[in-house]
């Protein structure tokens, strides 16, 4: 990665500006309004996040509930500039009871909108996790060591058809969250962020309430490898 680079500049002053304003003790509020990224880790979360935090008018907080049950990110005061704020909520999480309420206190208070990325792809999403264990490598931009030969795997197909029936259970079970408090839901495939993100990114600014702003991320994809050789 070139670290003089008009994108990575670009990406690294609005990143900048935007902490510098929630820095500042004044011309804060609440009336922002509220997201969140939910899919399964490898499906493109974090390519979508560092989209999203390219905007000038967003904050994406990644994964605010990593270690902490608790949603107040989306409680707290941010600059008048940020107009929508949000965080990543991992179809996984939907398995733990507290962080389930977390979900549904989330989705019960507050004019929240999703923005749901899917891979079709479930064998991908799965030897992208398998592969992310192995390595220590959860993203990149373009700078790995890694050989096809330090990635390569052996799958059951026992193990496959148990993570891609938990794949479905938890989504069914994260639906069934939304739909009951009528969440309005805006849905992406990986495989057209990875091909067509400027477009893509259009329509998730305007579901968003933004005004779209040309759009960047560091990240490069991981494995691009045909399946065989993975």
């Amino acid at each position: 990665m070139n670290i003089f680079s008009a994108n990575y500049l670009q990406v690294l002053f609005k990143a900048k500006v935007k902490q510098f304003l929630n820095f500042l003790p004044f011309f804060k509020y609440k009336n922002y309004t509220p997201f969140l990224i939910i899919g399964h880790p490898r499906t493109g979360t974090s390519l979508l996040h560092t989209y999203l935090n390219s905007h000038s008018a967003i904050l994406s907080l990644n994964e605010a509930l990593k270690n902490t049950n608790d949603g107040k990110v989306l409680f707290q005061n941010y600059s008048k500039f940020i107009k929508v704020v949000g965080f990543k909520y991992f179809y996984e999480y939907i398995g733990d009871s507290e962080k389930k309420n977390t979900l549904i206190e989330l989705v019960s208070n507050f004019k929240i909108k999703v923005v749901k990325i899917q891979r079709k792809n479930y064998l991908r999403t799965y030897v992208s996790l398998k592969i992310a264990e192995k390595t220590s490598e959860w993203s990149s931009t373009g700078n790995t060591n890694l050989s096809v030969e330090d990635k390569q795997l052996q799958l059951s197909m026992d193990d496959c058809v148990k993570a891609f029936t938990l794949y479905r259970e938890i989504e069914y079970e994260t639906e069934v969250v939304l739909k009951n408090y009528n969440i309005p839901v805006y849905e992406i495939d990986y495989e057209a962020l990875d091909l067509n993100p400027l477009e893509v990114m259009k329509g998730v600014q305007r579901f968003l309430g933004v005004k779209p702003q040309p759009i960047y991320s560091l990240l490069v994809r991981q494995n691009p490898e045909r399946m065989s050789a993975l």
